[in-house]
């Protein structure tokens, strides 16, 4: 498995060391597409995102991960060729506490009654 990940992912390491690692799988035929919208990944991604919120509040750690080569990845864990690798993590009780990343102020990301206008 580790070989669908380059030595450069800088979370090639985690997985090596977690003693466990969630892949997260989806079909794409089962969620369907709206105006050229594919859904399965943002179902995919709620589900994947529960996850990490779910095991941070147990102490465990989790990166999601991305960066990877998916057919390398199908083939090394048998996932059948419907089915799409949306992303996977490392789980663990972590090494260390990660530092926090810069946010940006909600003025930059949130507008009230249309685009621009940012709360104060």
């Amino acid at each position: 498995m580790l070989t669908a990940f380059s030595d450069d992912n800088p979370g090639k390491k985690a997985l090596t060391q977690a003693p466990v690692v969630i892949v997260v799988c989806a079909n794409p035929q089962e969620s369907g597409i709206e105006e050229g919208k594919e859904y399965y990944l943002a179902d995919a991604a709620i589900a994947f995102e529960h996850i990490c919120l779910s095991a941070t509040a147990l102490g465990l750690g989790t990166c999601w991960m991305g960066w990877f080569d998916e057919a390398v990845l199908k083939q090394a864990l048998n996932i059948p060729t419907e089915y799409r690798v949306i992303g996977l993590t490392p789980l663990g009780y972590p090494a260390q506490a990660p530092n926090p990343r810069p946010r940006k102020q909600l003025k930059e990301i949130a507008f009230y009654n249309m685009w621009g206008n940012g709360y104060e």
